[in-house]
């Protein structure tokens, strides 16, 4: 699968991420309202994963690279799951390199994610979460269309520290193009 928009390519990992893929995960901005920090062998065992062909399973996560086209670079990361087959629910997750935010990156390869999610899929609904603290991730899904749902207490444990997290999400019916 590659989607494209003038700037953006967003397709399957390859090995030649894995220079792009460290910058990025390594980098302290990354982990601090996604996971804790990681090791080089974990981004290797990661990268692993999300390159072998993606099955369509509940929870069973594609990550796709977000490349920056004018620079053949990798500058971020989409993650897709279907969390519920029966009740037509997906899930959508997105990271960028500090250096590329505040450009409309992140925005546009969302926006090229969801369109392909409810064409390609019989979705109804697609979710994502953010730390409460990411006003950065919860603005950019207010831009696009999706609707704070829930706050969720205590829902993830970060080095230690539960984390208070928003719940965000858009019906197929509401998505505009």
């Amino acid at each position: 699968m590659i989607l494209q928009s003038n700037r953006l390519v967003i397709r399957k990992f390859i090995s030649t991420d894995f220079k792009d893929t460290v910058e990025h995960k390594l980098d302290p901005d990354f982990s601090q309202y996604i996971c804790s920090p990681l090791t080089i062998d974990e981004i290797k065992e990661t990268l692993k994963q999300d390159m072998k062909e993606w099955k369509r399973e509940t929870n069973n996560k594609l990550r796709l690279v977000i490349e920056l086209k004018s620079e053949k670079k990798m500058i971020g990361i989409l993650m897709f799951k279907i969390d519920d087959h029966e009740h037509l629910l997906g899930q959508i997750g997105f990271s960028l390199n500090k250096k590329y935010q505040g450009k409309g990156f992140a925005q546009e390869a969302v926006k090229l994610l969801i369109n392909y999610i409810f064409k390609e899929f019989a979705l109804n609904k697609i979710v994502a979460a953010c730390d409460i603290r990411n006003s950065a991730s919860y603005g950019l899904m207010e831009k696009i269309g999706m609707k704070r749902e829930a706050p969720h207490i205590e829902h993830n444990n970060l080095n230690g520290a539960w984390c208070d997290s928003y719940v965000y999400a858009i019906l197929k019916r509401e998505w505009k193009v």
